[in-house]
């Protein structure tokens, strides 16, 4: 099957994460990208973990990918860049507007000399307001978005997300414009700058807790308190913890009927169904409902002498929702990740790789 992207060619100008991440999906894509790094390398090359003499962090974000060193402070190696810019379709920076300019490899200066095409400006802070022209680690956004706070418990010190979700989710808006613009060109011609920041990135999947704090009496539930609860870190099992729910948060919407009775009856926790605190469809009581931290040691008292996927077992006969909470050992071994083959061994069979969660077939 011809892949969608395979007559574009992308010039990744960007280092580390965000940018390269968003190359590497449209590599997957088929297009053609062309890495054009500094004579001493991405950083990213320096990162551990090590597979062989290389980095494994660097090896799986640039899989898919022809390489370019070049250096652009002088007239050569930016004669090189532009040159590389002339026949692309795309280009990625991840350059303040000062330092790219200062390059030659910003947006005006690039489609002077193309002007089909897309240019992808990623930065930690957008073009405008009094941090635009700063860097940052991903630290430093995830605390400028406000997101530490959802995690760790109410006035205690913040807590980071522990996977790199500002450089990810910057790199995936930043695919998702492309694109855009990509069909855009094809249907209308023309190119454009699409600019992504991943501050920006961050407050946009934090849409319903903004919205819901913005006006928190009309709105009740996890969607106000959630950032300022403990974090839902599951109730213990026999040998781990599980996180499971019943009610329409299940999927099916809420005329589904219930099967929460029933878990309480398998599992002698009838004492759950004449509390007036407990709905009958287990709604409130259990995943991210309302009142579920409160029933933690209730829960975990008949949960002691079950293990994990026997509990789970239970409640998805039930038609409850429910799955254990994995280890990186776990999450690897498990018959759903292998069954959806979400890792994969590199042609040479040295490391694997995660598999992007999209299939194409006709």
């Amino acid at each position: 099957m011809v892949t969608a992207l395979h007559d574009i060619t992308v010039m990744d100008l960007s280092q580390g994460l965000s940018g390269p991440l968003c190359s590497m999906l449209l590599g997957d894509l088929g297009a053609r990208v062309i890495k054009v790094e500094p004579l001493h390398g991405d950083w990213a090359r320096e990162l551990e973990p090590r597979q062989g003499d290389e980095s494994a962090v660097f090896l799986a974000l640039n899989r898919n990918k022809e390489s370019l060193a070049v250096d652009m402070s002088t007239p050569e190696g930016r004669e090189v860049v532009q040159h590389t810019a002339r026949l692309a379709d795309v280009v990625i920076c991840d350059q303040t507007a000062k330092q790219a300019a200062q390059a030659d490899c910003d947006y005006a200066a690039l489609v002077e000399l193309n002007p089909s095409l897309i240019y992808g400006l990623l930065t930690p802070f957008g073009e405008h307001g009094p941090w635009a022209e700063h860097t940052a680690s991903e630290l430093v956004v995830q605390a400028a978005s406000g997101y530490p706070r959802y995690l760790g418990t109410y006035g205690g010190d913040p807590v980071r997300i522990g996977a790199d979700v500002a450089s990810t989710m910057g790199g995936v808006f930043l695919l998702q414009g492309l694109l855009a613009a990509l069909w855009q060109r094809q249907r209308h011609g023309g190119g454009q700058c699409v600019a992504v920041s991943q501050l920006g990135a961050l407050f946009a999947i934090k849409t319903i807790q903004i919205t819901a704090q913005y006006n928190p009496d009309a709105w009740e539930g996890y969607h106000c308190w959630g950032p300022y609860d403990s974090p839902d870190t599951g109730w213990q099992t026999k040998d781990r913890p599980l996180v499971f729910s019943f009610g329409e948060f299940t999927g099916g919407g809420p005329d589904k009927q219930s099967q929460w009775p029933a878990f309480c009856h398998a599992l002698g926790l009838e004492s759950l169904l004449d509390d007036i605190n407990c709905d009958r469809d287990g709604k409130n009581s259990t995943g991210l409902g309302a009142d579920a931290s409160a029933y933690r040691a209730v829960y975990e008292a008949a949960f002691q002498d079950k293990s994990a996927a026997e509990l789970v077992e239970l409640i998805r006969g039930l038609e409850g929702a429910a799955y254990p909470y994995h280890t990186h050992e776990t999450l690897l071994a498990d018959e759903q990740t292998q069954a959806m083959q979400l890792l994969q061994s590199t042609p040479a069979g040295d490391y694997r790789a995660i598999k992007m969660p999209w299939n194409g077939r006709v």
